[in-house]
């Protein structure tokens, strides 16, 4: 079997997306060593920059990068109309895996796409214009699929309710955390929150400031349920994050909470290992690899018990309503006062979290493949 891959999204670090197509083409050509895997980078944009990083994601001999620099607007408008036909950037194919929601023409492959979440549909004023004006395009994409690849089972009924997409045509293989998440040794730990000036006890969030990560209710919480902690706040500026610095001003937090930005892959193990607690209060998860990133890492864990957060985090979190203050503040306070509760949670997270597998997710992905092979 040969299969193209859209490989786009592996620049986008610190991002869901991002890491799943990383960690896909890193372990596809492993657990299917007799396939043929072509990783499709597809735009003149960062093309010195992505060829690189495919390179070393992928040095198995079945694995060829694929460097589309010539992509334009004009091509992307006609695809729409169903030509060129992929086969005419990567050779023939069995397969074309949009990685990323959407899909392009093909001549005879089969087409899969992972849908991760729908939020321009369900939440568009959460997302820019642009981004709000991929509904249709995504509307039509789906309905040219073989074949559907969700992340969690949340994500594959909103395609049902949304989209009419009957369950017999999407199958739901879920992420895992990398394997460089794990509880860090004691030289390292010190080492790192020195470095990046992590000085006092804190509370962790991770991932992009925006508003569906609700971090101005967190703030909020934050400031009623501890005095004794910072709060720090990995990750980069997103759509409408300017409420959330008002927010800080308003609550008089600024010089208790720390926004480092991005995060070096190979530090977060140990920014989430130092903290106190990881608190990841979204309004709507696809998967939500964060809080399964911190169980790995032996870190407790309070997050949101609406979309597919109860589904990644079992019962080895403190599950709250993203949408009560009061409900965030008690679990806060209940979660740093007490430490048994702490020990518990940090036990039945890493055992939660070594129940997800890359490796299997891998295999799953190559047997959706095969499946829509043999429709």
């Amino acid at each position: 079997m040969r299969v193209a891959l859209y490989a786009n999204p592996v620049l986008d670090h610190g991002v869901g997306v991002g890491t799943y197509c990383t960690e896909l083409a890193r372990h596809l050509p492993l657990v299917a060593p007799n396939h043929e895997f072509v990783l499709f980078y597809n735009s003149f944009k960062r093309a010195k920059e992505a060829g690189p990083i495919l390179n070393a994601l992928a040095p198995s001999p079945n694995v060829r990068v694929q460097l589309n620099t010539g992509f334009n607007r004009a091509i992307a408008k006609a695809w729409r109309f169903g030509f060129p036909p992929i086969e005419a950037f990567t050779g023939s194919l069995d397969v074309y895996h949009g990685t990323n929601c959407f899909s392009a023409p093909t001549r005879k492959a089969r087409r899969i796409v992972t849908v991760h979440d729908l939020t321009p549909l369900l939440f568009p004023q959460w997302h820019t214009r642009e981004v709000r004006n991929y509904a249709s395009e995504l509307r039509r994409t789906i309905h040219q699929q073989d074949l559907i690849i969700t992340i969690s089972e949340a994500t594959r009924r909103d395609l049902e309710r949304c989209l009419g997409v009957p369950p017999d045509r999407v199958r739901v293989i879920p992420l895992a955390a990398a394997g460089h998440f794990r509880p860090p040794t004691s030289a390292t730990l010190p080492e790192v929150l020195e470095r990046l000036g992590i000085h006092r006890p804190y509370v962790l969030h991770t991932g992009t400031l925006e508003p569906r990560k609700n971090l101005v209710r967190l703030l909020a919480a934050f400031a009623q349920a501890t005095d004794d902690h910072d709060l720090v706040l990995v990750g980069t500026r997103g759509w409408l994050s300017s409420e959330i610095h008002s927010a800080i001003e308003r609550l008089n937090l600024g010089d208790r909470v720390k926004i480092t930005g991005y995060i070096a892959p190979e530090d977060l193990p140990a920014v989430y290992a130092g903290a106190a607690v990881f608190c990841y209060p979204s309004l709507y998860e696809g998967f939500g690899l964060p809080p399964l990133e911190a169980m790995a890492c032996g870190t407790p864990v309070i997050t949101s018990g609406i979309s597919s957060l109860p589904e990644v985090v079992g019962d080895a979190a403190i599950l709250i309503d993203p949408n009560e203050e009061e409900t965030i503040t008690d679990a806060l306070s209940r979660v740093l006062s007490d430490r048994t509760l702490q020990q518990d949670l940090r036990q039945r997270g890493l055992a939660r979290a070594a129940t997800f597998d890359w490796a299997r997710t891998a295999r799953e992905t190559v047997a959706a493949y095969q499946e829509a092979c043999d429709q």
